[in-house]
């Protein structure tokens, strides 16, 4: 049985998924797995081949002026990646951060095709086209950007999961409300 799971992506990150250009990516994992498994033998937090994730982004919920339900706005989501990340909110109540968008609001499902154990660096020119950037320098910039202020820098060349995708429907399962 395949299982979904969610997954935050910044709004360029989201874009370039739209565009498919985007077909994998690199997380850390986490010092205290790495001391406990190994990183051969960790289990990815990221699934397997088949298992489903479901890209969490920044959003808003546009509601139409509806009074909220149980304290949670109802109506149709707004996302931020679609207007550009530095644009005011026209909605209400506010632009929400991605870790706390519902599944059932996902727009963007992605199947899992491999998960993959390696060290940053070990990235190839290949591999940066698939995380949705020109090049190899360019990935490493943008690694630093999102990575280096929480202490896992290029220089440091951190084990991560590569988790290769395809995006997908959103699942049957999903669809029926299960």
């Amino acid at each position: 049985m395949t299982r979904a799971r969610p997954i935050l992506f910044s709004g360029p990150l989201v874009r370039a998924i739209l565009a498919g250009e985007k077909t994998e990516t690199r997380r850390v994992i986490k010092q205290d797995v790495l001391r406990t498994a190994g990183p051969i033998e960790a289990l990815s937090p990221y699934g397997v081949r088949g298992d489903h994730l479901y890209v969490r982004e920044a959003f808003a919920v546009d509601t139409g002026g509806a009074p909220p339900t149980r304290g949670v706005p109802v109506g149709r989501p707004v996302y931020r990646a679609d207007v550009g990340d530095d644009a005011p909110c026209t909605v209400e109540p506010r632009w929400r951060p991605s870790i706390h968008m519902p599944r059932h609001m996902a727009r963007i499902w992605l199947r899992v095709e491999d998960v993959l154990v390696e060290q940053v660096q070990d990235i190839d020119e290949a591999g940066a086209v698939a995380e949705g950037v020109a090049c190899r320098a360019d990935f490493a910039a943008l690694w630093d950007r999102i990575n280096a202020p929480r202490g896992y820098a290029w220089g440091a060349n951190p084990w991560v999961w590569v988790v290769r995708f395809k995006r997908v429907p959103a699942p049957e399962c999903v669809l029926k409300g299960v």
